[in-house]
């Protein structure tokens, strides 16, 4: 199957504290993936469905983002609710926090080329 997400997401598998605003809601999730244009999570809880979600999202202690969301897609796997969230609306400070959080956590990951590459680039070979 062909990738068509043009940012990178960076693998993170580990837990993470998901809240809900409305309806106030916090349960554990694990955070499989991230990126500045959404996160790909798993929980036990199954979300509200065709509605803007305001979220807090803590991906460690010290790096927890504010967004609001859309639910792009949901899978429920034995039992588990597997969610493609997309951030509608991100401010660049959380956007921030994320690449402090993937400093902290995964420097390695960071070494990878995180920006999409033109077509021009491609063609002069990077």
């Amino acid at each position: 199957m062909k990738e068509l997400r043009k940012s990178t997401r960076w693998q993170i598998g580990r837990q993470g504290t998901f809240k809900l605003w409305h309806p106030p809601q916090e349960v554990f999730c694990q955070i499989k993936d991230i990126s500045y244009k959404g996160v790909k999570v798993t929980l036990n809880t199954k979300l509200p469905e065709d509605t803007a979600l305001k979220i807090n999202l803590q991906l460690s202690e010290n790096h927890t983002i504010d967004a609001e969301v859309w639910i792009v897609w949901h899978k429920v796997i034995n039992g588990a609710h597997h969610y493609g969230l997309y951030f509608n609306r991100i401010r660049d400070v959380d956007k921030e926090k994320i690449f402090k959080f993937i400093s902290a956590f995964y420097p390695n990951d960071l070494k990878r080329k995180w920006w999409p590459e033109s077509e021009a680039e491609k063609e002069k070979g990077g």
